[in-house]
């Protein structure tokens, strides 16, 4: 019979002897909380006994240090599982993996794919210009087409030769996940790359990589949104599916920040190159009969505008692309390669074209006879930036848009009317490279033709 005491338990109590035949026990599956309740009837036989109160009547209280270790140990005796990941929709991406029961050389693979996505991508290997990725669209339908693809960055990985996937019909479709309707996907592969990646599941931890795009199911399979690495093994167990497991959580890195900077970076070179710099060559060519505002024109739009927003838009892009992890100036796919030679040409010409206005300016001499060398130098690096421009800002579009065809056509149809104006002024006017001002004291560059 237990009695009123604060007075430590006998060690023949149930406590202790729960704790001793814990302790002959050996380790189980269930280390943690077999840890956790040695630790709790470490401190009942060894310190005052914290059940009981003084009272008249057999008390019992529960110190909140205790309920808290027991709370711990039932949270521990479930497993984490899988990984999970933020992908900006409002439930979680989750992929487990462990081996088949069926062979040692495969692995039994689950997708759980929120809705809200089009696509959803986790590849074996540290970046998409060398991963093997095991690819997931979700149709209009409702059902799903499973594809293997290896990557090269910045690009739609290309559907590989070799699938290798074998769907598992049973535990595929729309299933009930955490009371909420989710597209499961589950397969088998093998361990080994067949697509000549080079990138095998190993027992050791690996790195992973990942991406989805936030969409309407049948949507484009255009570029991701979310994009990310992580790492971990599947075959050690610890991303196997358990129903009803914690899972791990990994925040996505490179989530619609990127996808902001990268619309931002695509805005403001369109402002700069297709906006700014052909206004502010046609002032220059055409505009001299308005005296020194044209020269003041020409310097605001080229200066605030193709000036400036190059570098803060190249900012932005190379941020952009640090953010998740890929390569800098990557040239591996020919269209990004171009989009990126193309970019490279004008942030490195326009610094050097800008400074050489100023220059101009300061050397001009109404007395001048011909038109000096720097004067060409800077009219044909001008247009060379021009015709890089005009080139790449469509091929930003492509790489970029959901839906090209409308901005390609406003972009048609600012570029017809710039040239169409060009033309007009051409004829009307005629390029003009000296003006006679009655304001003497105006600027020289007032007379220059830039």
């Amino acid at each position: 019979m237990l009695r009123n005491s604060t007075a430590p338990p006998a060690e023949g109590s149930l406590a202790c002897a729960t704790r001793s035949r814990l302790e002959r026990a050996g380790p189980d599956p269930i280390d943690a909380l077999i840890f956790a309740w040695r630790f709790v009837a470490s401190l009942i036989c060894r310190t005052h006994h914290p059940f009981y109160l003084p009272s008249t009547k057999p008390k019992m209280l529960w110190y909140p240090r205790h309920l808290l270790l027991l709370a711990a140990a039932s949270f521990a005796s479930v497993r984490a599982a899988g990984l999970c990941f933020n992908v900006g929709v409002p439930n979680l991406f989750c992929v487990y993996g462990s081996p088949s029961a069926n062979s040692s050389t495969l692995v039994q693979m689950r997708y759980e794919i929120p809705a809200g996505l089009t696509w959803v991508g986790f590849g074996i290997g540290s970046s998409m210009s060398s991963a093997d990725v095991m690819f997931v669209a979700i149709n209009a339908d409702g059902t799903t087409t499973l594809t293997r693809r290896t990557a090269s960055e910045f690009a739609l990985p290309s559907v590989a030769s070799v699938s290798g996937l074998t769907l598992v019909p049973a535990s595929t479709g729309q299933f009930n996940v955490n009371n909420v309707s989710t597209t499961v996907v589950t397969f088998v592969r093998s361990t080994s790359d067949p697509t000549g990646s080079n990138n095998p599941i190993t027992l050791a931890s690996q790195s992973f990589i990942y991406a989805a795009r936030i969409g309407a199911a049948g949507g484009p399979l255009v570029q991701h949104q979310i994009s990310s690495t992580t790492s971990g093994s599947l075959l050690d167990g610890s991303l196997q599916y358990q129903s009803g497991a914690v899972n791990n959580v990994v925040t996505s890195g490179g989530g619609s920040n990127y996808d902001q900077l990268m619309h931002a970076h695509g805005i403001m070179m369109a402002v700069a190159w297709v906006l700014a710099a052909p206004l502010a060559v046609l002032v220059a060519r055409y505009g001299k009969s308005i005296g020194v505002w044209w020269f003041r024109i020409h310097v605001a739009l080229m200066l605030c505008g193709a000036f400036c927003l190059t570098y803060v838009a190249f900012g932005l892009a190379y941020s952009a692309v640090g953010q998740i992890g890929e390569h800098h100036f990557d040239t591996t796919d020919s269209t990004h390669g171009a989009h990126v030679i193309l970019g490279l040409i004008v942030v490195i010409l326009t610094g050097p074209q800008t400074i050489l206005g100023f220059v101009i300016d300061k050397l001009w001499s109404p007395s001048r006879k011909t038109i000096p060398w720097w004067d060409m130098t800077h009219w044909w690096t001008g247009r060379i930036l021009g015709l890089a421009a005009i080139i790449n800002v469509p091929i930003g579009i492509y790489l970029r848009n959901d839906n090209p065809n409308v901005a390609y056509a406003l972009y048609g149809i600012w570029v017809g009317l710039v040239f169409i104006g060009g033309a007009v002024l051409q004829v009307t006017r005629g390029q003009a490279h000296h003006v006679e001002l009655e304001d003497t004291t105006a600027s020289s560059a007032s007379m220059e033709m830039r």
